[in-house]
């Protein structure tokens, strides 16, 4: 089409000031003519919207509100609901003997009544833990007496603080045998609240018969065992404990896609919404929370005054055992290294989450039941309000078939010189520079400095590192962009870069584009943050600006 509009227009120039008659073709000596030609390569539009849909992370979410700032949200859950970390209570034994002294040289028959008290432990595994009551759903109480007495033994022991749940009466076992079992699920142990002691009362006779006598060598001993105890309440006062409740990673794909560094948000916050039924206020440690690469690797802890100075979630209703309490726990750049923990980019956050029993008062009454529990929902919320600081992305543009002049005759026009040029229009409210690949299945060419007599796309090796490709537009003071900015570069090409544009040497080929993004600061400091919003647009269009020398003989 213009080979035709070329030809066309030099004859309408040539009849319409000359005789035809009086013309020699053969003899005109045609001249050769220079013209600017634009070749567009491909353009490339972007939303923000469309560029996080694109990512494949499937833990992401994300909302949009009201103003069109894109939040990004990510989810996790906790669980923690082992009560023996808090109280255990495992086998207890006891044991003593019988005071005979008093009836030495008795003669039978005779009864000998024998009467005494004891007092014992009821020390959990712990015995810095003071249990005041324990109820029981499950276990059993066994009690062993051995003696060498002559006649017969009848006893009863009364444990005085194991009583019946619904009207106390004290728990009494009674036996002529050596041995007594009796199972206790419906009963509870009270104690003094002050220390783990129980006291037991021992009523018993012996019965001599005819010829039999007590000589004062004989002896009774017991031994009375508490086993496979298991209890619906547990009270008391369970000290300081730390444990482990939670121990999950959230892999962050979102900022794979973003880059190893260069960005920081400016009000992230990671909400712990808690749920509770443990009777034990309990502190959270956060010193575990950590980003890192994913694999382990630089780790980055967070810190700030909410690992310093460790948040409580309350108690459980110690009138309603079992009863859920909710709380809400969040980390943000106010109380925490949040925003310094992002900026590393982490692969994955990792939540070693640390509970401390009674972080305020080690002696505070507490409860435990056999169903409580510590569940905790996570919500990563990262709105996308940023600062950028020399944050590198890239951005793919096949060449297709590149540029051709075939449609003036290869054999009537060469490439006197040409321009890669770049036009942008830009809604985000950044800045970039500008680096350039040519690839297919491997590196074919690259822009910057390079070693002399290395081949190089362009003909000013590095001038395009700091081109410009991206202005940022108007940004009002709520860091939101009120008037788009368009741009343009002309980066002019070497004759290496020539070929490889007009002729890309397979159909694979395509040009990478990194840009270096940063948002703008004020004059004294790099910490101001812009908003993101949903509905902002990225034009990226890319082409060629050839000058051709056109022989106007061969056409």
């Amino acid at each position: 089409m213009v080979k035709k509009f070329v030809f066309i227009a030099f004859s309408v120039i040539l009849f319409a000031s000359c005789n035809t008659n009086e013309l020699e073709f053969d003899n005109i000596d045609l001249p050769t003519v220079n013209g600017t030609f634009d070749f567009p390569l491909g353009t490339a539009t972007y939303t923000i919207r469309e560029l996080i849909l694109d990512q494949e992370d499937s833990t992401l979410d994300f909302q949009v509100d009201e103003d069109s700032l894109i939040t990004l949200l990510y989810y996790d859950s906790i669980s923690y609901e082992s009560n023996t970390d808090f109280i255990q209570i495992d086998d207890i034994s006891n044991g003593s003997s019988i005071d005979l002294s008093g009836i030495a040289g008795t003669a039978g028959p005779a009864t000998i009544p024998l009467n005494q008290s004891f007092t014992f432990n009821f020390d959990p595994t712990d015995p810095t833990d003071v249990i005041d009551s324990a109820f029981y759903s499950g276990g059993e109480v066994t009690i062993s007496v051995t003696t060498d007495v002559q006649g017969t033994l009848d006893y009863t022991f009364t444990l005085n603080n194991f009583v019946t749940a619904t009207n106390e009466i004290p728990l009494e076992v009674s036996s002529t045998n050596p041995t007594r079992r009796l199972d206790i699920p419906q009963h509870k142990v009270v104690l003094s609240g002050t220390n783990n002691t129980f006291s037991v009362d021992f009523a018993g006779n012996i019965n001599l018969g005819a010829g039999q006598n007590f000589t004062g060598t004989e002896s009774i001993a017991f031994d009375i065992t508490f086993a496979n105890q298991t209890f619906s309440v547990i009270y008391g006062k369970f000290g300081q404990d730390t444990v482990q409740v939670g121990s999950e990673t959230v892999n962050i794909e979102f900022f794979k896609e973003m880059g190893e560094e260069g960005i920081f948000f400016g009000n992230p916050v990671i909400s712990f919404f808690f749920e509770n039924s443990f009777g034990i206020p309990i502190g959270i440690d956060f010193s575990g929370l950590y980003g890192d690469d994913g694999e382990g690797g630089q780790q980055t802890f967070l810190s700030g005054d909410i690992v310093d100075n460790v948040p409580v979630i309350a108690s459980g209703d110690i009138n309603n055992p079992g009863a859920l309490v909710r709380d809400t726990i969040r980390l943000n750049n106010g109380n925490s290294s949040l925003v310094d923990l992002l900026a590393t980019s982490p692969a994955r956050l990792g939540f070693d989450v640390s509970a401390i029993s009674n972080p305020e008062d080690p002696n505070q009454i507490n409860f435990i039941t056999n169903q409580n529990e510590i569940n905790a929902t996570v919500e990563i919320e990262i709105p996308l309000e940023v600062r950028l600081e020399d944050l590198e992305q890239s951005i793919n543009l096949s060449l297709n078939d590149g540029f051709s002049t075939d449609f003036v005759g290869d054999e009537a026009s060469e490439v006197d010189s040409a321009s890669l040029r770049i036009l942008t229009v830009n809604e985000m409210p950044f800045s970039a520079t500008l680096q350039i690949e040519v690839k297919d299945s491997t590196l074919l060419r690259t822009n910057g400095t390079r070693p002399p007599g290395d081949s190089t796309l362009f003909s000013t090796p590095g001038i395009d590192v700091e081109a410009q490709v991206l202005a940022s537009p108007f940004i009002n003071v709520d860091g939101e962009v009120t008037d788009p900015n368009g741009i343009f570069e002309d980066i002019p090409l070497s004759n290496e870069g020539i070929e490889i544009f007009s002729s890309p040497p397979s159909d694979q080929t395509y040009i990478k584009m990194r840009v270096t993004l940063n948002t703008p600061g004020s004059l004294n400091s790099r910490d101001i943050f812009v908003k993101i919003l949903s509905n902002y647009r990225l034009e990226v269009s890319l082409g060629i600006r050839a000058v051709l020398r056109v022989d106007l003989d061969d056409l």
